[in-house]
Protein backbone atom coordinates (compact mmCIF):
# COMPACT_ATOMS: atom_id res chain seq x y z
CA UNK A 1 0.00 0.00 0.00
CA UNK A 2 1.23 3.46 -0.85
CA UNK A 3 0.40 6.29 1.53
CA UNK A 4 -0.62 9.76 0.44
CA UNK A 5 2.62 11.23 1.77
CA UNK A 6 4.74 8.66 -0.08
CA UNK A 7 2.90 9.13 -3.34
CA UNK A 8 2.93 12.94 -3.21
CA UNK A 9 6.63 12.94 -2.29
CA UNK A 10 7.47 10.57 -5.15
CA UNK A 11 5.49 12.60 -7.68
CA UNK A 12 7.14 15.86 -6.58
CA UNK A 13 10.51 14.14 -6.93
CA UNK A 14 9.66 13.00 -10.46
CA UNK A 15 8.64 16.56 -11.34
CA UNK A 16 11.93 17.90 -9.96
CA UNK A 17 13.91 15.41 -12.06
CA UNK A 18 11.70 15.86 -15.15
CA UNK A 19 13.03 12.67 -16.73
CA UNK A 20 10.61 11.26 -19.28
CA UNK A 21 11.80 7.77 -18.38
CA UNK A 22 10.05 8.28 -15.02
CA UNK A 23 6.54 8.54 -16.49
CA UNK A 24 5.97 4.80 -16.04
CA UNK A 25 7.09 4.91 -12.41
CA UNK A 26 4.90 7.95 -11.79
CA UNK A 27 1.84 6.23 -13.27
CA UNK A 28 2.60 3.16 -11.17
CA UNK A 29 2.75 5.29 -8.01
CA UNK A 30 -0.56 6.95 -8.90
CA UNK A 31 -2.28 3.61 -9.55
CA UNK A 32 -0.92 1.99 -6.39
CA UNK A 33 -2.16 4.91 -4.32
CA UNK A 34 -5.58 4.96 -5.99
CA UNK A 35 -6.13 1.22 -5.75
CA UNK A 36 -5.19 1.15 -2.08
CA UNK A 37 -8.63 2.66 -1.46
CA UNK A 38 -11.34 0.00 -1.15
CA UNK A 39 -14.17 1.83 -2.89
CA UNK A 40 -14.55 3.96 -6.03
CA UNK A 41 -15.47 7.15 -4.18
CA UNK A 42 -12.42 6.77 -1.92
CA UNK A 43 -10.26 6.35 -5.02
CA UNK A 44 -11.69 9.51 -6.57
CA UNK A 45 -11.13 11.38 -3.31
CA UNK A 46 -7.53 10.14 -3.19
CA UNK A 47 -6.95 11.47 -6.71
CA UNK A 48 -8.52 14.80 -5.73
CA UNK A 49 -6.10 15.02 -2.80
CA UNK A 50 -3.13 14.42 -5.10
CA UNK A 51 -4.40 17.00 -7.59
CA UNK A 52 -4.83 19.56 -4.82
CA UNK A 53 -1.34 18.86 -3.47
CA UNK A 54 0.39 19.10 -6.84
CA UNK A 55 -1.58 22.20 -7.81
CA UNK A 56 -0.91 23.92 -4.48
CA UNK A 57 2.77 22.95 -4.35
CA UNK A 58 3.51 23.16 -8.05
CA UNK A 59 4.24 26.81 -8.76
CA UNK A 60 5.24 26.74 -12.43
CA UNK A 61 7.13 30.04 -12.25
CA UNK A 62 9.94 28.34 -10.38
CA UNK A 63 10.09 25.36 -12.75
CA UNK A 64 12.06 24.70 -15.88
CA UNK A 65 10.12 24.06 -19.09
CA UNK A 66 10.75 20.33 -18.71
CA UNK A 67 9.46 20.38 -15.13
CA UNK A 68 6.37 22.35 -16.18
CA UNK A 69 5.66 19.81 -18.91
CA UNK A 70 6.16 16.88 -16.54
CA UNK A 71 3.89 18.54 -13.97
CA UNK A 72 1.17 19.07 -16.57
CA UNK A 73 1.36 15.47 -17.76
CA UNK A 74 1.16 14.16 -14.18
CA UNK A 75 -1.95 16.25 -13.53
CA UNK A 76 -3.52 14.76 -16.66
CA UNK A 77 -2.53 11.24 -15.54
CA UNK A 78 -4.16 11.78 -12.17
CA UNK A 79 -7.34 13.18 -13.77
CA UNK A 80 -7.55 10.20 -16.12
CA UNK A 81 -6.89 7.74 -13.30
CA UNK A 82 -9.65 9.39 -11.27
CA UNK A 83 -12.06 8.91 -14.17
CA UNK A 84 -11.15 5.24 -14.57
CA UNK A 85 -11.05 4.12 -10.92
CA UNK A 86 -13.66 6.45 -9.45
CA UNK A 87 -17.41 5.97 -9.31
CA UNK A 88 -19.15 5.33 -12.60
CA UNK A 89 -20.85 8.35 -14.09
CA UNK A 90 -23.05 8.55 -17.16
CA UNK A 91 -21.16 9.58 -20.24
CA UNK A 92 -17.87 8.06 -19.19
Amino acid sequence: MTSYDECARDLRSYIDQADRDDFGAAQNAILKFALAEPDPQGRADAMDALLADLTRNGDPTGMSEAQQAFHTVLLAMIERTKTVVGPFTAGR
